[in-house]
């Protein structure tokens, strides 16, 4: 059997003649399900300077057994499939008269020196035949759509031609890098790229083909001019009518592949010819699906999981604290994750049925981006999102504060504030100039304490959410929330500094934990509507409340 790791590639140096040019081997570049690919010169026999360009060997392995198909509707074998990345491994559906459920007889590959070697078994197998047909009809398709309006999105070829008992395909150098080499840092760059790849859909689809091995190794990245092209078309299907009939084989990556495309495997499975299938099927909304899976790798670093396209305000909230210290924009975050919810919709009928439509989103966001970094330099503009020195960081959510990180919440910011007259204290949070708009303060886990005046003065307070990983509630870090009717303090907190609550006038109930071991003098100080407190038996009190 011809496995991926078996086949020996040729060597720097060595020299095949293809249609009668004389290609010499540079370098080994790497290897697909279908063939080996190497930088190599082309030149005549009266040139004498050689042209570099990429050469593809077609070299396939055998597919251990073209009737098994993984099943999407075992999540678990799916979610140990990815976990091994097997999804970076193309598979094959075959069905109509292609239909296959017995494993051929290992093939016969050898090199004779520079020539491949094919036994005459293994060329007649059907297998084999398949694949040669579909590294012909890959040469095919990029020969036609590098001569066609979409010439901008693909890999010229230069060359086919047969040498020894396998072909060759050769094609221009490009300077650029596979998608699966390329990291992007920002979330600027991430969007860049996505929009340049439904950019390259845009014009597939206005040719008529789809990109159905959708994986980032077979697309490359240029970086001067920004772009991308695709390398790898041996999975390009023409959805016309009129070739409709004839595919029967569909390479596909099952990891970039919509649910609904199950339909494929049950049907092949029953020996359905899958006419009816192919045509409701086959539509730019499964590449749109593809795209959207890499979108969601690049900003979650991490394949999407079940839970995670249930579309949950965790996933929102992952997206904020990964990327709102950047860009400092809830909104765009907001109207990015729309996006990628349409693109991502298991109902193919609320997909974006074109990558025009996607795009119109797409660059919708990046103006939003473009037009908040305009703002961000106006003077006297307000910052709705930050990160502290100490790595806290916090967001502005309409009249919602959410402060998450690790770590304590310190009065670091000496200034003199400048916000008004009436606000002579000299320490003072980034947030403090929202006091008179924040109705809602939500601290994730991992922030230790609430800071001495965090939230003084904040006159439309009215809920506040403590996690756990309180420890303690520092001086005035409430005081004068006239709003405030109720506070929850966690069952960590060990101390209530000075001041922490005086002046909340409206405050109703205070729920102290059971560990609570200090509570300072004046804590809840002209606290009018505060009845009673049920203060823990070991809590030591300084000074009188």
């Amino acid at each position: 059997m011809t496995r991926k790791e078996e086949r020996i590639p040729l060597k720097p140096g060595q020299i095949i003649m293809v249609g009668g040019y004389i290609v010499e081997i540079y370098e080994y570049l790497g290897a697909g399900t279908s063939c080996l690919v190497y930088e190599a010169g082309v030149r005549s026999y009266g040139e004498v300077t050689a042209r570099t360009v990429i050469v593809k060997e077609f070299y396939p392995e055998q597919d251990p057994d073209a009737s098994v198909f993984p099943s999407w509707q075992d999540e678990g074998a799916l979610e140990e499939r990815i976990e091994e990345e097997a999804g970076t491994v193309s598979h094959i559906w075959q069905w109509g008269p292609w239909l296959y459920r017995e494993e051929e007889t290992p093939w016969e590959i050898w090199r004779e020196e520079e020539k491949l070697r094919v036994s005459p078994k293994t060329q007649l197998s059907d297998g084999y035949s398949r694949k040669l047909e579909q590294f012909r009809q890959g040469y095919e398709f990029q020969s036609r759509l590098a001569s066609s309006q979409a010439m901008e999105i693909m890999v010229r070829p230069y060359l086919y031609g047969e040498y020894g008992d396998t072909y060759y395909l050769l094609s221009d150098v490009h300077m650029g890098q596979s998608l699966d080499q390329v990291t992007f840092d920002t979330l600027e760059a991430k969007c860049n790229v996505v929009v340049r790849i439904a950019e390259l859909l845009q014009i597939l689809h206005e040719n008529h083909y789809l990109f159905m091995d959708f994986k980032p190794e077979n697309i490359l990245w240029i970086d001067k001019p920004e772009g991308v092209r695709l390398f790898d078309v041996d999975s390009v299907v023409d959805v016309r009518e009129t070739s409709m009939a004839a595919l029967h084989t569909l390479r596909f990556n099952e990891r970039y592949l919509p649910e609904e495309m199950t339909l494929f495997q049950n049907r092949i499975l029953s020996g359905s010819d899958m006419e009816r299938e192919k045509t409701l099927l086959l539509t730019p909304r499964v590449n749109i699906y593809q795209l959207g899976v890499y979108f969601f790798e690049l900003l979650f670093n991490r394949t999407p999981r079940k839970d995670d396209l249930l579309w949950g305000p965790d996933l929102q909230e992952e997206l904020c604290q990964r990327y709102l210290q950047e860009v400092n924009q809830e909104e765009l975050l907001e109207s990015l994750m729309i996006v990628l919810k349409k693109m991502l919709n298991g109902r193919v009928s609320r997909r974006y049925p074109t990558a025009k439509l996607l795009l119109e989103d797409l660059k919708k966001c990046q103006e939003m981006m473009v037009a908040g970094r305009y703002m961000e330099q106006l003077p006297g503009y307000l910052t709705k999102a930050g990160t502290d020195e100490h790595g806290l960081s916090w967001r502005l959510r309409g009249t919602t504060l959410i402060i998450s990180g690790r770590g304590r919440m310190m009065r670091t910011y000496d200034r003199v504030s400048a916000l008004d007259s009436q606000w002579d204290q000299k320490y003072c949070y980034p947030w403090t100039q929202y006091r008179n708009i924040v109705e809602e303060v939500i601290i994730h886990p991992g922030v230790e304490n609430v800071g001495e005046y965090a939230f003084q003065g904040f006159g439309e307070l009215q809920t506040v959410t403590l996690p756990d990983t309180i420890r303690w509630i520092d001086c005035n870090a409430f005081e004068d929330c006239i709003q405030l009717k109720e506070l929850q303090v966690p069952e960590g907190v060990v101390w209530i500094g000075m001041w922490a609550l005086s002046g909340c006038g409206s405050l109703v109930k205070l729920t102290l934990p059971r560990g609570l071991r200090y509570v300072c003098d004046h804590a809840w100080d002209r606290c009018v509507s505060l009845r009673q407190v049920e203060v823990p038996p070991g809590a030591i009190l300084l000074g009188e409340q």
